[in-house]
């Protein structure tokens, strides 16, 4: 499994989970369990086996432990159930369901949820991918006060899934949100907003996340979707919910349902799987050289995924989790915007003269070595 399509598990909550299947517990255990003796175990543990939920679209978060009136979740790994880290699991849940979750009966929602860590995967009580529908159920019983932040942070965390949340939920998040202001517009002014589209994404007409960078929608369309599609709208102020500025925050607008208008798509060269090798023909000579340059512009190279999979699971989840929030890209991604400039240049047809070209290719390519200057190397 890919790095990112496992990335996408971790921070998407599933739209297709369903209870437990009996006749797929001897597969997804590897022949560990029957459906009879897993029950058992689990009630050697105080735990209920009607609790696990599988998801069929998922190829490695498959199984989900979930007892929202006691607020005890997990990850499971049917397999390797019985081993020393998926027991500190069990061990979890049991003191959840027979004493209770200390984080919820206190509303420690920063804890609950882990607002305020990096390591939010593994150091919190309700995983990323099932937050939004803890959410959904208990969102009433959160003060005013910390709803809106509460709200925003896992959506933050959570990055595909806006489609799952509860309308009431959203409409009674929304209710509390501060006004946005923005330098030179008024409430009824529009702002022009940019949208990435993948095979996961929620239809745009009732999205609610947006950036105000073309630039920022344009690389989640190809890095997400494969050049899928990016989509183009407008926006009123006083509809904007919250306006995330800057390159780190994506410069992200966040949206009420449906309120974007004049939705457009925006003609980009194609970037199908299928079509990329004709363009990136005219474009290699030059990439190879100038990627020898962007190669010592101090970058951490990438992950390996052979490396991630020769870990156990839990091990391989805090690995990519770890990874997943450094403040820099590695190295693939200058050399992924090196070519995505040469592809552009080189095909979109657009009439530049030769000094154009030039200046395009450098200053995108200046302010990627502007930003390696910022960023410092993992050692």
């Amino acid at each position: 499994m890919s790095y990112n399509a496992l990335s996408q598990e971790m921070l998407s909550c599933p739209a297709d989970l369903i209870p437990l299947p009996q006749s797929l517990v001897p597969e997804l255990s590897e022949g560990v369990f029957t459906y009879d003796t897993l029950k058992d175990y689990l009630n050697g543990w105080g735990l209920d086996i009607s609790k696990l939920f599988f998801s069929p679209g998922n190829r490695t978060l498959r199984v989900f432990y979930m007892d929202f009136d006691a607020g005890a979740h997990a990850l499971l790994h049917l397999h390797v159930l019985k081993s020393e880290e998926q027991e500190k699991e069990l061990i979890r849940l049991q003191t959840y369901t027979q004493s209770g979750n200390l984080n919820l009966n206190s509303k420690n929602w920063n804890a609950y949820y882990g607002l305020e860590t990096n390591l939010f995967f593994i150091s919190v009580d309700v995983p990323p991918p099932i937050q939004i529908l803890d959410f959904n159920c208990r969102y009433a019983s959160i003060e005013p006060e910390k709803l809106f932040y509460t709200w925003l942070c896992i959506h933050i965390h959570i990055t595909t899934s806006s489609q799952m949340w509860k309308q009431e939920a959203l409409e009674k998040v929304f209710s509390l949100a501060p006004p946005v202001e923005i330098d030179g517009l008024s409430q009824d002014d529009n702002l022009k907003i940019y949208r990435g589209m993948s095979r996961r994404s929620q239809d745009a007409a009732t999205a609610l996340s947006w950036s105000s960078s073309p630039t920022t929608a344009l690389n989640f369309a190809n890095y997400e979707g494969k050049g899928m599609k990016l989509m183009i709208g407008e926006v009123k102020i006083r509809d904007i919910v919250a306006y995330r500025k800057g390159n780190h925050e994506e410069n992200e607008v966040i949206v009420r349902p449906g309120s974007v208008n004049s939705i457009r798509i925006e003609n980009m060269i194609p970037m199908s799987q299928e079509s990329f090798y004709g363009l990136s023909i005219s474009c290699l000579y030059e990439f190879i050289e100038r990627g020898r340059e962007a190669m010592n512009l101090g970058y951490p190279l990438p992950v390996s995924e052979a490396a991630i999979c020769d870990l156990p699971k839990l091990l391989q989840l805090f690995f990519v989790s770890m990874q997943l929030t450094r403040n820099t890209h590695d190295v693939t991604h200058i050399l992924r915007v090196l070519l995505l400039t040469l592809i552009y240049r080189n095909n979109s047809k657009d009439p530049l003269t030769q000094s154009d070209s030039d200046i395009l290719t450098y200053c995108l390519y200046n302010g990627v070595k502007t930003l390696a200057f910022q960023a410092k190397p993992l050692g």
